[in-house]
């Protein structure tokens, strides 16, 4: 098998990524036999290839394609949609699968009378993870978990991928430009009533500048008309690029007749997309698409409201609003009618439509609930969420005693796998005193008698099952934050001292210090924490700084630590 093996290698003449697939491909085949079926069917297609004078790189990779499962091949085939030299976050991928039907819940092992623990998240990783395996794309792990964070594919294999999708009508991508108060194409062979267009079932849209239009070996500017937006029924899935060009205010507007034509739609992606003017209103029309499965806006900060006909989406898995500017989106109060929605990513900062704060407890299929805030979402839902899995969210004391009597906080839950909280406030009532004393079923760990009357909290973060508070002088930790990995501690003015007990975060990753002035030592403990891999400190006192600078005082606590930033 060894020689085998070795006539396998010469016959790629050297090519790195030709022998890396190679690798993957040979990690599942076990036997000699199949071994030799590899070697026969290279030895064919380089022969067929030399006949043709030359042997395409791609042709050496198709083999890598063909040896996989129809599920991984439809996988690898998605990644076609992906611009040259760009990254794609491992779960937006798998909604996207999954609201296709790629990956289906029926996948997900069960046995009777247990929980089922394994998500369809989880199943669309192990697919994942075989594509890695076989070495079909490059992947980044999460610092934490490993698990994979984002893919992206090498030059040479988006080549065979976009060949293969359009061999196989997978997709198709267009490319169009703004062009005075047009929407035009600038393909090389612009779209017909007759080209594939016109049958594919998903459409990629690359919104070019100038300079990148020019670029395209292309005379053919052709102006899209009304019917060519609106003929577009047979599509199932729409995503837009946008490459942080601006669209025109009247490209926005011919762009929305799409709504009116994608009848059938089931993905719709619109992230990062740049409207010239703000203050745009996502169009009414978006309530037709009853079929839409997949909704994303993150991070197109232009689109300041949504329109209430987004209640009408009955059928919707996924809603993405994420963003991080200061600028609100409009959120109306119908979100509690979207009872398929599974993850639900929201706003940092969100406008109400009315006095009443977003309604969400009859999403009872939601399992990853992002950047809850308790100032616009009403914390009386979380009781009825009984199927979260995964929760982020900002509250207050007095909304943290109500979510701890809640089952989703509950040690009995064992879906809920994690959690990360920003709690901002004043503790001050005795019953959110007592959730930092220790007060029985609190499960927020047991922390000891604190000295002071009256609790100040001005910025605390909860990551996995330890609560890291701040009081106006002291901060403890005991045993139960046994798999806590972030610890924050921001613009806590007044601290003084921290204490660390012995066996406390064992598995702490990253240590983050931030405008923590009066602090002038750190806990001792924080030597034995091996597994501690960051430590960053920002605007403390010059005496911390001096003493965990190499050579300072407290630099052997430090010293185990691979990446320290202290400015």
């Amino acid at each position: 098998m060894i020689e085998l093996g070795k006539a396998i290698v010469k016959h790629y003449g050297g090519v790195p990524l030709a022998i890396m697939v190679l690798g993957g491909l040979s990690t599942t085949k076990n036997k000699l036999l199949e071994w030799k079926k590899v070697s026969k069917n290279i030895s064919y297609d380089l022969s067929k290839g030399k006949s043709q004078g030359g042997i395409p790189i791609t042709d050496i990779l198709a083999l890598s394609y063909q040896d996989l499962p129809y599920h991984l091949k439809v996988c690898f085939l998605y990644l076609s949609h992906l611009p040259e030299d760009c990254v794609i976050r491992a779960k937006k991928l798998i909604q996207m699968l999954m609201v296709e039907g790629i990956v289906l819940a029926s996948s997900i092992p069960t046995r009777v009378g247990e929980v089922e623990e394994e998500t369809i998240l989880d199943v669309g990783m192990s697919y994942l993870g075989e594509l890695v395996q076989r070495c079909m794309f490059q992947v980044q792990l999460t610092r934490f978990n490993k698990r994979i964070k984002l893919c992206r594919l090498h030059v040479l294999m988006r080549d065979l991928c976009m060949l293969k999708a359009k061999e196989e009508n997978f997709l198709e991508i267009v490319h169009i430009k703004g062009f005075g108060h047009q929407l035009t194409w600038v393909d090389p062979a612009p779209p017909s009533s007759s080209s594939s267009l016109t049958t594919i079932r998903r459409v990629v849209v690359y919104y070019l500048s100038d300079r990148d239009a020019n670029s395209m070996e292309s005379g053919n500017v052709i102006a899209l008309s009304g019917h060519e937006m609106k003929n577009h029924h047979h599509n199932r899935s729409c995503q837009f690029y946008s490459f942080g060009n601006e669209l025109e205010s009247s490209g926005w507007q011919k762009l929305k007749l799409l709504f009116k034509g994608l009848t059938l739609i089931t993905v719709l992606d619109l992230e990062r997309i740049t409207i010239s003017a703000k203050g745009k209103k996502f169009p009414r029309a978006i309530g037709n698409l009853i079929y839409l499965r997949y909704l994303s806006i993150r991070e197109s900060n232009t689109i300041t409201s949504l329109s209430s006909s987004i209640g009408n989406l009955g059928f919707l898995q996924t809603l993405d609003l994420r963003r991080w500017s200061i600028s609100s989106l409009r959120i109306p109060n119908v979100l509690w009618r979207l009872k398929q929605l599974r993850p639900l990513y929201l706003p940092s900062q969100i406008k109400l439509a009315g006095t009443n704060k977003l309604q969400l407890d009859s999403l009872n299929k939601l399992e990853t609930l992002a950047y809850f805030d308790t100032k616009y979402c009403d914390v009386r839902c979380l009781s009825k969420l009984t199927n979260l899995r995964k929760f982020s969210g900002q509250v207050a004391p007095k909304d943290l005693v109500v979510m701890l009597k809640s089952l989703i906080l509950n040690n009995s839950n064992c879906l809920l796998r994690y959690s990360s909280f920003w709690i901002s406030g004043d503790f001050q009532t005795f019953e959110e005193q007592s959730l930092l004393r220790g007060r029985p079923n609190a499960n927020i760990g047991e922390v000891a008698q604190l000295k002071e009357s009256h609790l100040s909290l001005e910025f605390l973060h909860w990551e996995g099952d330890g609560l890291f508070f701040c009081t106006n002088n002291t901060i403890q930790q005991q045993q139960r934050f046994s798999s806590a990995q972030i610890l924050l501690l921001e613009s806590i003015r007044n601290l003084e001292e921290w204490k660390v007990e012995q066996g406390a975060m064992p598995y702490l990753f990253r240590l983050v210090i931030v405008d923590c002035p009066k602090l002038n030592e750190i806990p001792n403990r924080l030597r034995f924490i091996t597994n501690l891999h960051e430590l960053q400190i920002q605007r403390v006192s010059e005496a911390l700084r001096d003493r965990l600078r190499e050579g300072g005082e407290d630099f052997y606590k430090v010293h185990h630590v691979p990446s320290v930033a202290i400015p």
